[in-house]
């Protein structure tokens, strides 16, 4: 593909995916405001659609890649066609295969499904304050007064908050 006679190539398959997403959104957020404009009806999902929809505005323009048929390295690929000028892989995401980095993940996703459990159980304030401290801990905080203070933090701004956003009863415990 020419565009503005440099070539460009294309990364079709994020495109697509990334096309589809925003096409649902779109339609998932028409379809939510066809039925009611009402503050408890959209108070989640159209932040969340505005959020979406302007994420995959940003990331769109990097399935498009200039290719240098001049550069050094730039030879004709096994296709025929000249090799893609690769970004810095410094933005690649690499997954961790130490030992210790995949025992935190792991742990991690069981706590998220521990918390998940116990929100009904323990009460949204008890299983928040829990889930904040051990996951900070497994994560590798030691000292004990972010270990004490944070989780405290995090506890009260989220049971405040979802109780001044919505207006459903929430099951908490202490607060």
């Amino acid at each position: 593909m020419t565009f503005r006679g440099r070539n460009l190539s294309v990364d079709w398959g994020h495109l697509i995916i990334l096309l589809l997403i925003g096409g649902a959104t779109s339609w998932y957020i028409m379809d939510a405001r066809s039925v009611s404009t009402d503050t408890n009806n959209l108070l989640l999902i159209q932040p969340l659609a505005l959020a979406t929809l302007i994420l995959i505005a940003v990331v769109v323009p990097q399935c498009f890649h200039y290719v240098d048929p001049l550069a050094d390295d730039a030879g004709p690929a096994d296709d025929g066609q000249p090799k893609e000028v690769k970004p810095s892989d410094l933005m690649q995401a690499k997954l961790p295969t130490e030992r210790a980095d995949v025992i935190k993940m792991l742990s991690m996703g069981g706590l998220l499904g521990l918390f998940v459990f116990s929100l009904q159980p323990l009460g949204f304030d008890i299983a928040i304050l829990l889930f904040s401290g051990i996951g900070m801990a497994i994560c590798g905080e030691r000292r004990p007064l972010p270990l004490i203070v944070f989780p405290v933090i995090v506890t009260l701004i989220t049971v405040y908050g979802f109780k001044a956003l919505m207006p459903y009863p929430m099951i908490t415990t202490l607060l």
